[in-house]
């Protein structure tokens, strides 16, 4: 448990730069939820009233994630 709380801030850390760069500051549980699933550290499972991003906004945060070297 000990290892995983710096690593879990860490992971905080970078997906809320990564979704501050993509929407301007706003977080959401969906771009967040999106991010750990492309890094493959989580899934994508939500329920009413989050639903899954849309194909542009998820494009949007892929290319975002690239130019931080997140993504190859």
């Amino acid at each position: 448990y000990v290892d995983t709380v710096p690593k879990a801030k860490l992971l905080q850390n970078v997906v809320d730069t990564v979704a501050a760069r993509l929407t301007g500051g706003l977080l959401s549980d969906e771009s967040n939820q999106a991010a750990l699933a492309m890094l493959g550290l989580g899934q994508e499972n939500y329920r009413l009233p989050l639903v899954p991003m849309s194909s542009q906004n998820r494009s949007a945060l892929k290319a975002t994630m690239k130019s931080c070297e997140l993504l190859k």
